[in-house]
Parts: C-alpha cells; structure tokens; sequence
C-alpha cells in the first residue's frame, strides 16, 4: 500500500526516474500480485518452512500448523 500511496501523493517517499512516471503504481501492482501468490501457495510455504525447522532440529513446537 506505501508504493500506492506514495504515487497518489506525487512520489515523494520512494523516488522515481522521471522517464517511469507511474513506477510507483508499477511497484504497487507488482506487490499485489505478490500477495495474491503468497496466499495461493500458502499451504506449500508452510510445507517448506517446516521441513527447514525439521532439519534444522527445531523443537515441534515451532513447527506451523497446516490447518490454520
């Protein structure tokens, strides 16, 4: 939402190059669809980050439960 905003208010907080003048909203676009990603795939991330903890001798207790 920063990069959305910051190309509302005129990109005073994230610069951009002049000659991309909706950078920003590109940025923002970019992490929407990031997100979206992020949520299809979330049962899967949290498949691989537990397999790291495991092999990384974590406790079980940290491991992330799959049916949340």
């Amino acid at each position: 939402m920063r990069f959305l905003m910051d190309y509302i208010e005129g990109d005073h907080y994230f610069r951009i190059d002049k000659s991309r003048p909706e950078h920003n909203l590109e940025r923002a676009r970019n992490q929407l669809k990031l997100a979206k990603e992020i949520e299809k795939n979330e049962i899967k991330i949290k498949r691989i980050i537990n397999k790291l903890l495991i092999k990384l001798n974590y406790d079980n207790a940290y491991l992330i439960r799959l049916d949340e």
